[in-house]
């Protein structure tokens, strides 16, 4: 029996394991050529066993099984035979396999070619959401279902001398634990002609054998013994798909863990005296993460399936990385009936107070927001053909400094086209239709015009769209010009939104100052309620008596202004006119004095007057336009 902390001083610094003595037994036989063998009589057990790392657990109660059988050679070669591995918690075996080989003497071994001489099949099957589990690995992964499945061949002699498949079954996220996925991962290495260089081909495929959902090819070269490492690469593939992806990094994505308290002691706490001020460093620019990589890289993919339902055609992209230029070139994509292209680089100089300089610039053409919709959720709220630029330029000490101050140039314009500003259901068309009804019986002229008016704003359909935005140096988003121009209807609005870091701007405060024009019946319909000036500009449109102030955010406008303003006038339209005067009786007929009776009451019921009847009208009215706007 040999015991576990045998084996401490031998691991290393901080590093503890302590369980069961080791207890096995052997036998070791000859044979005529000059080989021997060490065979066991049965199954080795070892554990349970715990590893620690300085106090923290890695190991807990690990039991390993092992059926091993071993034989040297006269010639020095090695072949080894695991008929059976399995690794086991408390909880139960989370790893099993096998695996077979062969390893000849030095003298077949290669340099240039660390697989020479090897040969061996080796298979494994690991139960994933019980490896997550161990101590180790705990909280560095969220996957609640999962199997895989692991082949791994080396033969030093045959072309392809490293070739690994891994079939990775019923994947499931803790986030998304009704979905899963299967993947299935072919990989192979062999050397390439110039020395030094490997060459390396994958295939993942996701789903079906048959009908895969991810169809992605990869084909690269590499030299590691060169400095910077030398690479070409190419990604390609006939579909794609955004979910399968998000599935793999859902589950792959560490886990939120309690926050685990700490007490400082009081060296950490109490200042030493005398100390010396912390003098303030300058410390040079940190190279890019890519300043260990040289070369190019293209990608082509025929479709790519957003998660949310759109599907992109053509996706091509070039690229080149070294230490001083990272550069994307000739990107290229279909998004429906439109088209876009674009480029960016970031250059990396040491000697300059800026060492990261970026620039990028993109296009699009015909492009319909519709297009990004997602399945399911109605009609988009723009709809149309829109073309656009958008360039950015940025620099500063570091990558992160750069994206961060980087001013942007946004344009857009658009044709022919739908803008949604709010949703009517069935039961505010209805309520829509009866103010137009109350208002003719009441002969109200401007409740039937605000009736009129109010589907002119629930799909404004316009001819021409214009947008500018730009962010400064101040990190201030300012839209110098929102134009919407449609038959009957002109919305023209300026503004900006509060100073932010990119990651927070959809969310920072938005000020917008909208002015509207009208023409044509929509003009007249204005008109009646009192909202236009007297006269139309040179445009033809005659502007609103007041501008609206949108505020929100982007990602959140509140138009709130513009529906308080038509709800002011359609009450209004209700309200401002004088009741109709009591009616007094004709003159040369008598009115007696006396008191009703009882039976007078009775026979003769109190009827509501013309100016009650009005009221109620009103009130009616009222109750229609807060089921309209949603009050």
């Amino acid at each position: 029996e040999l015991p576990l902390a045998w084996l401490n001083p031998w691991l290393g610094q901080g590093m503890l394991v302590n369980g069961a003595p080791i207890s096995l037994a052997c036998s070791i036989s000859g044979t005529p050529e000059g080989a021997f063998a060490v065979r066991f009589p049965g199954s080795i057990h070892l554990g349970p066993l715990s590893l620690w790392d300085t106090e923290a657990l890695l190991l807990e109660d690990i039991s390993c099984t092992l059926d091993p059988e071993l034989q040297w050679d006269a010639d020095q070669s090695v072949a080894y035979t695991l008929k059976s591995l399995s690794l086991s918690d408390k909880y139960g075996s989370f790893l099993t396999g096998s695996s077979t080989g062969l390893m000849l003497s030095g003298d077949a071994r290669n340099a240039q070619n660390p697989f020479a001489g090897i040969e061996s099949r080796t298979q494994l099957r690991v139960g994933l959401q019980e490896l997550f589990q161990l101590p180790l690995l705990d909280g560095q992964a969220s996957i609640v279902g999962g199997q895989l499945a692991l082949d791994l061949n080396v033969d030093g002699a045959a072309e392809f001398p490293l070739q690994v498949e891994a079939q990775l079954s019923r994947l499931r996220a803790r986030s998304m634990p009704e979905t899963s996925e299967d993947y299935h991962l072919a990989l192979q290495l062999k050397q390439a002609a110039n020395a030094g260089e490997w060459a390396v081909g994958a295939d993942l495929q996701v789903g079906s054998i048959s009908r895969p959902s991810t169809s992605l090819q990869f084909s690269g070269k590499a030299n590691p013994q060169q400095q910077p490492l030398t690479f070409t690469a190419a990604l390609s593939g006939q579909r794609v798909s955004q979910a399968d992806f998000s599935i793999l990094s859902a589950a792959f994505t560490p886990r939120d863990m309690p926050a685990s308290t700490t007490t400082a002691s009081v060296r950490d706490v109490v200042p030493t005296r005398n100390a010396a001020a912390p003098k303030a460093v300058v410390s040079a620019p940190t190279p890019p993460p890519w300043a260990l990589v040289d070369g190019t890289a293209s990608v082509n993919i025929d479709e790519l399936r957003l998660e949310s339902g759109p599907l992109i055609q053509a996706l091509k992209a070039q690229a080149s990385v070294s230490e001083s230029q990272l550069a994307v070139s000739a990107l290229s994509a279909k998004l429906g009936a439109g088209e876009l292209h674009g480029r960016g680089e970031v250059l990396y100089t040491p000697a300059k107070p800026n060492a990261y300089n970026l620039s990028a610039g993109l296009n699009f053409t015909g492009v319909d927001p519709a297009f990004f919709a997602s399945k399911g959720a109605g009609a988009a709220p723009l709809q149309g053909q829109f073309d656009g630029s958008v360039t950015l330029s940025g620099a500063g000490q570091t990558l992160d400094a750069a994206v961060e101050d980087s001013e942007v140039l946004l344009r857009i314009t658009g044709k022919e086209g739908i803008l949604t500003a709010f949703e009517l259901d069935n039961r505010s068309q209805l309520g829509l239709g009866l103010v137009g009804l109350l208002g003719q019986s009441l002969e109200r002229p401007r409740m039937t015009a605000l009736s009129k008016t109010i589907p002119y704003f629930k799909d404004i359909r316009f001819d021409h769209f214009a947008l500018e935005l730009t962010r400064g140096a101040d990190k201030r988003v300012l839209i110098p010009e929102l134009k919407l121009t449609g038959e009957s209807l002109l919305l023209d609005a300026s503004g900006s939104v509060a100073a932010s870091r990119w990651s927070e701007i959809m969310d920072q405060p938005l000020n917008l100052s909208l002015s509207l024009g009208a023409k044509g019946r929509l003009m007249d319909y204005l008109q009646t309620l009192h909202l236009l000036q007297a006269s139309a500009a040179e445009d033809g449109f005659r502007r609103w008596n007041q501008d609206v102030q949108l505020t929100g955010s982007l990602a959140n406008p509140n138009t709130d202004a513009l529906m308080d303003l038509l709800n002011t006038a359609a009450r209004s339209a209700l309200t401002n006119s004088q009741p109709a005067a009591a009616a007094q009786p004709e003159s040369g007929k008598s009115v007696t004095d006396r008191a009703p009776t009882t039976a007078d009451e009775a026979v003769q019921a109190p009827q509501p007057s013309k100016a009650e009847r009005r009221r109620d009208d009103i009130e009616m009215g009222l109750d229609l336009l807060n089921s309209i706007f949603g009050k």
